[in-house]
């Protein structure tokens, strides 16, 4: 009886576990789902329109996006067009101060960058259109051209995963 018992409950949970992970989709552990009909994207360049000119931020987020799909996905880059099509403009760049000290001098500075994302996916007849904000703060004092890159690197990070989640993850 125990055995017969046993061996309906792991045919349950067996069941179960299968249910879970099938889906009309493609599910990947980065947490995106998406048709499996999807095969390429494309992302267009993604010119700085910001009066804060940081030279190599326009290739730096177009290369992080880029990389970004083809490490979290099975999509295949396409350099024309795709069945993902992600384009935009660098439309913001700003350096403000973000919490002050006790002499109403700021403590730490803030580096924004605001970016706006064109979206369509051919395949799911789905497009939007919608601005993204980042920052990292930096220490009152510090040069932003001595800290520049590393916080570049830390807004980039957070960019790109926004954008890949409302693409791809829709949690």
């Amino acid at each position: 009886m125990k055995r017969l018992c046993f061996s309906n409950c792991l045919t349950i949970c067996l069941l179960l576990v299968a249910a879970a992970f099938s889906s009309c989709g493609i599910y990947s552990f980065t947490g995106a789902s998406y048709s499996p009909d999807l095969k390429t994207f494309m992302v267009a360049d993604f010119p700085n329109q910001s009066s804060y000119v940081l030279p190599s931020l326009s290739q730096d987020f177009r290369e992080a996006l880029k990389d970004k799909f083809v490490t979290s996905t099975n999509l295949s880059l396409s350099n024309e067009s795709g069945d993902i099509e992600i384009e935009g403009a660098i439309i913001s760049t700003v350096i403000r101060p973000a919490a002050s000290s006790g002499n109403d001098r700021a403590a730490l500075n803030r580096l924004t960058v605001k970016i706006k994302v064109d979206f369509i996916n051919h395949v799911e007849d789905e497009d939007w259109n919608k601005d993204f904000s980042a920052f990292a703060d930096y220490e009152e004092g510090l040069d932003i051209s001595n800290v520049q890159d590393t916080l570049l690197e830390q807004i980039i990070d957070q960019l790109t995963q926004e954008i890949f989640n409302e693409a791809l993850v829709k949690w």
